[in-house]
C-alpha cells in the first residue's frame, strides 16, 4: 500500500492526515492544525487576562479554563460592556483567518487582505489594536495609510510598532514551510505587515518571530532546550535583512523613506534591539527551573504598559515562554496567558502556536470543543496546508457597504445565503441586547456556512427611557427606523450646520481643516489669526491658549452623520460610537484643541397613513 501512515499518523482522528505521502502539501497537517487551534486557544485564555475585563480575574483562583467574562469596550465618550463567552476568541485570531482566507485567493492575496478583509474586519472587530484599526479605516477609506493625506495619518502609521503583525504571521509559515530559502516568506510577511504598521519594531519583531515558526515547522529530531532563542540570534542575518516589497507595494519603501529619517538605520538598530532581547531571555533561561518568568519578563519590557505590546517585545517574550515550558506546553500556555502585566492574548496566542507546532495537537484536546469555531480553524488550517484556493474576486470593500450591511441587520433584512464580501454566506442571525445604565446596545451574531461567527454591533445605541417589560425593550431595539418623536423634515440641499461659537485654538490651520474638511463647514473669511464659518463659528488662534473649559460642548447638525463619522475615523480622530437618541443620530469627539463637540443628524419624517 502506497504512502503507509505513520504511528503518528495512526493517532490522528482526522483522514485528511492519512492521505498518501505523495499529496503535495505546504506543511505538515498535524503541525499546521496544531498551531492554528494552539494560536486561537492562547487567545481566548489570554483575552480575559489583558486589561479590559469589567472585573479583574485572580490568577491564584484560576483554573486555566475558559471563562466567560465582560469586555470594555467603545470610546471615552460612550463606554459599553461586552458579554464575552467562554472560548471566544479577540482580533489575534480574526486576523490569522482574514490572512489565511487571502492567501487561498488566486493572485494578489495582499491586495486582497489590504482591500477586502481588512476593511470589513472594521464591522465585526473585537479587541483591534488601535494601530490596526486606524489602518483598515484608512484602507476602507480606499487609501494606504502611508499614502493618506490626512494629517497625522502616514506619522501615527509609521510611528505603530506594536505586535499586531506578528500576531498573524502563521498562515504564512504554513503557506511557505516547504520552501529552502526564507526570501520568499519574509516577503509575505513585510507585504501583509505594511498594510498596519511603519515602525520597525512591528516589522522586525514579525519577521523574526516568523523565522523561528518556520525553521520549527522543519524541523527533525528533538528540540534543544533554548535552541529557538539561540537560533534567534545566531541567524539574524537572514530574518534581518529588509525584504523588498515593490513588487506588491511600489510606493511603501519611498513613502517610509520620506516620513521615517533614516530608515535603514532604524530598521538596523531594531534588529540590534531584538538581539539583545534575545540574549536576556537566554540569560533567564540558563537559571532552568529556577528561572523567575516575571523577572524575564520585566528585562523584556513585557511588563510595562509602554512596551509590552511592542512587536520585538512580544516576539522575543514568546519565544522565551515556547523555550523554558516546551516539554510542558499546557503549563506555558497558562503561563502566558496569566502574565499580569503582559499583552497577555497576544502572548499566549503567539507562545500556544509555536507550542503547537513542537508538540502536535495531543496537548490541547481539552479545549476544543469549548472554542469558538473550531471546526472553521481547523478547516482553514488545512486548505493551507493543501493549498486550497478559491475564485474570491477582489472588490473593494467601502463604506457603504458596511453601512448598508449594519442597516439590514438592524431592519433584519439579511436572508439565509446572503453573501458577505469575504466570501462567505450567512447561514443565520441572532441579536442579542446588552444593557448599560440607560443605554441599550444590540450585537447581531451572524453565523455563516463555513463555520465562521461574526460579532457585528448594531449602527448605534437606543437611549432607554422608559423600559418596564422586556418585550418593549425588544420592540425598541428591533423597531424598523421610524422616529420616536416629531421632527421638522429637511432637504440635503443647501444644508449648513448651525453652531454659534468663537474658539481660541492654539493650531488655526488643524483646527481648519477639522471643522472644514471633517464637519463640512463653509469659511467665509480668513485672517492671519482667524478663521470665520457662515454659521457664525469663529476660530481665533492664540498659541499661549489655555486648555478649553470643562463641561462646555459644541453642537454640530450635519447632513450624514455616517459620512462624517467615516472621514474622522479614517484621520485618525478618537470618536464614540453613534447614537440613537429620539430623532436624533449623534456621536462625540474632540477638536485639535481639545473641545468637545457632539456631531448630530436629525432623521427624516417619512409621511405614513
Amino acid at each position: 500500500m502506497d504512502g503507509a501512515p505513520s504511528r503518528r499518523d495512526r493517532s490522528m482522528s482526522e483522514s485528511i492526515m492519512n492521505r498518501p505521502e505523495e499529496q503535495k502539501t505546504t506543511a505538515s497537517p498535524e503541525r499546521a492544525i496544531a498551531a492554528f487551534v494552539g494560536a486561537a486557544v492562547g487567545d481566548a485564555l489570554g483575552w480575559p487576562f489583558e486589561g479590559r475585563a469589567a472585573s479583574k480575574l485572580d490568577v491564584r483562583k484560576w483554573d486555566g479554563k475558559f471563562v466567560d467574562w465582560k469586555k470594555r469596550s467603545g470610546s471615552r465618550f460612550a463606554p459599553r460592556w461586552d458579554r464575552i463567552e467562554a472560548g471566544a476568541y479577540s482580533d489575534d485570531t480574526q486576523l490569522i483567518l482574514a490572512i489565511s482566507r487571502s492567501r487561498a485567493t488566486e493572485q494578489h492575496w495582499w491586495e486582497h487582505f489590504a482591500r477586502v478583509e481588512l476593511p470589513f474586519w472594521t464591522c465585526y472587530e473585537r479587541g483591534g489594536g488601535g494601530a490596526t484599526k486606524r489602518a483598515a479605516n484608512s484602507w476602507l477609506a480606499g487609501v494606504a495609510p502611508w499614502e493618506s493625506k490626512a494629517k497625522d495619518v502616514p506619522k501615527r502609521y509609521f510611528e505603530a510598532g506594536g505586535n499586531g503583525v506578528a500576531m498573524r504571521v502563521l498562515p504564512h509559515c504554513v503557506s511557505h514551510a516547504r520552501d529552502v530559502n526564507f526570501s520568499a516568506l519574509a516577503e509575505a510577511i513585510l507585504a501583509d505587515g505594511v498594510t498596519t504598521h511603519g515602525h520597525p519594531r512591528a516589522l522586525v519583531g514579525a519577521l523574526a518571530f516568523g523565522y523561528i515558526l518556520w525553521r520549527t515547522f522543519k524541523r527533525v529530531g528533538t528540540l534543544d532546550y533554548g535552541s529557538l532563542l539561540r537560533r534567534c540570534v545566531e541567524e539574524a542575518s537572514v530574518w534581518g535583512t529588509l525584504p523588498d516589497i515593490s513588487h506588491q507595494w511600489l510606493s511603501w519603501r519611498p513613502a517610509a523613506t520620506k516620513h521615517v529619517e533614516n530608515f535603514d538605520e532604524l530598521w538596523r538598530v531594531t534588529v540590534g534591539e531584538l538581539v539583545d532581547l534575545c540574549h536576556h531571555a537566554i540569560g533567564g533561561l540558563e537559571n532552568g527551573v529556577l528561572s523567575d518568568d516575571r523577572e524575564v519578563m520585566k528585562a523584556l519590557g513585557g511588563l510595562s504598559s509602554k512596551t509590552n505590546g511592542a512587536g520585538t517585545t512580544t516576539a522575543v517574550a514568546a519565544l522565551y515562554y515556547a523555550s523554558r515550558y516546551a516539554a510542558s506546553p499546557l503549563e506555558g500556555m497558562r503561563c502566558a496567558a496569566a502574565s499580569e502585566g503582559a499583552d497577555t492574548d497576544t502572548l499566549a496566542s503567539m507562545t500556544a502556536s509555536l507550542l503547537g507546532v513542537i508538540n502536535g495537537t495531543s496537548w490541547l484536546q481539552d479545549y476544543e470543543n469549548k472554542l469558538q469555531d473550531i471546526d472553521y480553524i481547523r478547516q482553514i488550517a488545512k486548505h493551507l496546508v493543501f493549498m486550497h484556493k478559491t475564485d474570491a474576486t477582489c472588490n473593494q470593500v467601502i463604506k457603504r457597504d458596511l453601512v448598508e450591511l449594519k442597516n439590514q441587520l438592524g431592519r433584519k433584512e439579511v436572508p439565509s445565503g446572503t453573501l458577505l464580501p469575504i466570501g462567505l454566506r450567512v447561514t443565520s442571525v441572532e441579536s442579542r441586547l446588552e444593557r448599560v445604565g440607560e443605554r441599550v446596545f444590540e450585537t447581531h451574531v451572524v453565523a455563516t456556512d463555513a463555520g465562521l461567527t461574526l460579532f457585528i454591533p448594531g449602527v448605534g445605541v437606543t437611549k432607554n427611557m422608559s423600559t418596564p417589560q422586556g418585550d418593549s425593550l425588544n420592540a425598541k431595539c428591533h423597531g424598523t427606523g421610524e422616529p420616536m418623536t416629531d421632527a421638522h423634515p429637511h432637504s440635503d440641499v443647501g444644508f449648513e450646520p448651525v453652531v454659534g461659537m468663537s474658539l481660541l485654538v492654539r493650531d488655526l490651520g488643524e483646527s481648519r481643516v477639522f471643522y472644514e474638511n471633517f464637519l463640512g463647514l463653509k469659511v467665509t473669511g480668513v485672517s492671519r489669526k482667524v478663521v470665520r464659518f457662515s454659521s457664525t463659528l469663529a476660530l481665533r488662534e492664540d498659541t499661549s491658549a489655555l486648555l478649553p473649559c470643562v463641561g462646555v460642548k459644541l453642537f454640530v447638525n450635519v447632513s450624514d452623520v455616517d459620512s462624517c463619522l467615516a472621514r474622522m475615523t479614517a484621520a485618525g480622530v478618537d470618536s464614540s460610537e453613534i447614537v440613537l437618541r429620539g430623532n436624533t443620530r449623534s456621536f462625540e469627539c474632540r477638536d485639535p484643541a481639545g473641545y468637545l463637540i457632539e456631531v448630530f443628524e436629525r432623521l427624516k419624517i417619512h409621511a405614513t397613513n
